[in-house]
């Protein structure tokens, strides 16, 4: 079992790094949302905010989603091909 979770993680390293901009992306669109001021009860700007907030969380989840879509299918086909990095190739083989 640890072997084929080693063979996971050797398989998912390429897909790691293409999804990387995806998760930073979808973090900084949590850390707007969080810091995102609202206004009092009784302002006309809360239903805007409201409004930006759903969005901002809609697209942090969306980034986020592509992100792990983006990590399976790189892994997937890593994993048909058979392709590993040098750098891993060299140090199993």
């Amino acid at each position: 079992m640890l072997e084929k979770l080693c063979w996971v993680m050797l398989y998912g390293v390429r897909g790691s790094i293409y999804a990387i901009p995806l998760m930073l992306l979808s973090l900084a669109f949590t850390f707007i949302n969080n810091n995102l001021l609202s206004p009092t009860e009784g302002s006309y700007f809360v239903f805007i905010t409201n409004y930006l907030s759903n969005g901002l969380m809609y697209l942090s989840l969306s980034a986020l989603a592509a992100a792990a879509i983006v990590w399976i299918a790189t892994w997937i086909r890593d994993y048909w091909t058979g392709y590993l990095p040098n750098w891993i190739r060299r140090e199993l083989y």
